[in-house]
């Protein structure tokens, strides 16, 4: 079984692996083919085909679009962006790993910038730490859902079932590279992603219970049990005396 802190250089350095700016930078840096990974597009095209092999239904991303792909951090408040000059395509990224709540028409504004900007948008990939979470179409118009959604790629960091970034991006990666240092990382930050969703995991179920809780007359219900809980050890007592003294025991 998996120890419960295993040995991690994420975790010893500080506690910034929980702000999403952390997970941001550190996904941007692997799919970066300028980067000094010094793999070029390797990581960039793992990514382009495991989104291509699970959302096929939806979208179809050309490697041919993006062989000389910029990938950004923050352009137009956009998490990491995957766009190439030359042939006016790009990958929206939106990484919600510190589980944040969604801005106003947030993907729609994304992909209304790079439309405007003359871009096709390929995909709009969506990370969430909970496997649950869902974008929030609160505030879209009908209009926002016909452009987003045939191109929302909704991607978990981590479950032990179903499509997720680290089975399906992250580990199958330090196959593909022989540099050890990059072999390291991945290993080490896929870890971490384990560690953050069982954490997360946690704390869902907890809420659902407390939420549970508030429903009816279930936390009358609660209370009572636990007084009765509080009560047992005395009640306990009580019949083992009784016990006692029916089989002849005075003392």
């Amino acid at each position: 079984s998996q120890p419960e802190n295993p040995f991690n250089v994420f975790t010893m350095a500080s506690d910034l692996y929980y702000r999403e700016n952390f997970h941001s930078d550190i996904i941007k840096v692997f799919l970066d083919p300028s980067e000094n990974h010094n793999e070029g597009n390797v990581f960039l095209y793992a990514f382009i085909d495991f989104i291509n092999d699970n959302f096929g239904d939806k979208v179809c991303i050309s490697k041919q679009d993006y062989t000389s792909a910029k990938v950004e951090r923050e352009p137009g408040k956009i998490d990491i962006l995957v766009s190439s000059e030359a042939s006016k395509h790009c990958i929206i990224i939106e990484n919600k790993m510190n589980n944040a709540p969604d801005t106003h028409r947030q993907l729609p504004k994304y992909y209304d910038r790079m439309t405007g900007l003359g871009y096709k948008v390929d995909a709009i990939v969506y990370l969430p730490l909970d496997a649950n979470k869902r974008p929030d179409q609160s505030t879209w118009t009908e209009t926002d859902k016909q452009h987003v959604l045939p191109l929302l790629c909704t991607v978990p960091a981590y479950q032990k079932k179903g499509v997720n970034i680290v089975n399906g991006w992250i580990e199958p990666c330090t196959l593909i590279t022989k540099n050890i240092d990059c072999i390291s990382v991945l290993r080490q930050y896929s870890e971490l992603i384990k560690i953050l969703s069982k954490n997360i995991m946690d704390f869902v179920i907890l809420e659902k219970f407390y939420n549970s809780l508030l429903e009816g007359e279930n936390h009358k219900t609660a209370l009572s049990i636990r007084n009765m809980m509080k009560e047992l050890p005395v009640y306990m007592k009580d019949r083992i005396l009784d016990r006692l003294k029916s089989n002849g025991h005075s003392n």
